[in-house]
């Protein structure tokens, strides 16, 4: 009985090892390659993302990574979710002019400009911001 325990316990837990992040880690070459590339100012994404600027040691930071983390999965499918350490990616801090961390680049799928979104925000405002910047829903 134990070892059936045992066995079905590994098993959730490798389930659950094995789902997707819903906020991937961009380095400053996959957000080249894969979002935005900031060099040339053209959108690469197929798909409207949010990319979260923010540090380790940064405690706004941490607070709002669950409400990130959160919308993530409350777009999924219709928002790309990312997230870029400020201290690993000088590039796109320097690109973007990251002054203040935590900030959220919205990058259209439509080639349209980066917007910003500064500091700790409530989801309600993040999800206003993303629904009229990115999915062109005005409320």
């Amino acid at each position: 009985m134990m070892r059936k325990l045992l066995f079905a316990m590994m098993a959730v837990s490798a389930l659950a090892m094995s789902a997707a992040e819903p906020v991937k880690v961009l380095t400053d070459d996959a957000m080249r390659s894969k979002v935005y590339d900031y060099q040339n100012g053209t959108t690469v994404t197929k798909r409207p993302a949010v990319v979260d600027l923010w540090a380790p040691w940064c405690g706004p930071c941490r607070r709002l990574a669950p409400v990130v983390d959160s919308l993530a999965v409350e777009y999924e499918g219709r928002v790309d979710f990312y997230k870029a350490n400020v201290d690993d990616c000088p590039a796109i801090s320097q690109a973007f002019r990251v002054q203040s961390i935590p900030m959220l680049l919205l990058i259209p799928a439509d080639g349209g400009r980066p917007a910003y979104v500064l500091g700790v925000q409530p989801s309600s405002t993040l999800r206003r911001a993303i629904d009229s910047v990115l999915l062109d829903k005005k409320k």
